[in-house]
């Protein structure tokens, strides 16, 4: 009888593969997302994953591009996907938001509540704050100049998106 030690067993099992899954297969990338630094950053955490004997890793795969609508409609996202269905989606009606606020309910990123026109499809309405005073605290605690809420447009997509 062949007597191992455990540490040996356990190292034995852990390089084992499960069998392999039929993958999907992903579109060949175009040659400017091969030559990326993110993809050549990826693949190779793929190809040392691989050599360590770890079965499943990811390959990079290049950021989502929406259908587009028409000619000049440009690439649109599905309904509730769009920065600003998110936004509408998680504002409460009757209440005032300020802009890092819609940021933070819709769990965006900075460079996505910058991008967004908020007065696009007439959902939302902005005033002034009744509260701003110029020089009351130092400007990063300062109350907001506008405030936000949603319109009877914006109350109707908001009906439209949780019934999805």
């Amino acid at each position: 009888m062949n007597t191992e030690s455990i540490f040996e067993r356990l190292v034995e099992i852990s390089k084992k593969t499960v069998a392999p899954e039929r993958e999907e297969e992903l579109p060949r990338l175009k040659r400017r997302d091969q030559r990326s630094p993110r993809a050549r950053a990826r693949n190779a955490a793929h190809r040392r994953a691989l050599a360590r004997g770890i079965p499943k890793q990811t390959k990079y795969s290049p950021k989502i591009v929406w259908p587009s609508r028409g000619r000049r409609g440009g690439p649109q996202p599905p309904p509730g996907a769009s920065v600003l269905d998110r936004i509408v989606r998680a504002m409460e009606p009757g209440h005032w938001y300020a802009r890092s606020d819609l940021g933070h309910l819709a769990e965006l990123a900075e460079s996505e509540i910058a991008g967004v026109r908020l007065f696009s499809h007439d959902y939302l309405t902005r005033r002034r704050n009744p509260e701003w005073q110029r020089w009351e605290a130092p400007p990063k605690e300062r109350q907001p100049y506008w405030l936000y809420t949603l319109t009877l447009a914006g109350r109707s997509r908001q009906c439209e998106l949780s019934a999805r």
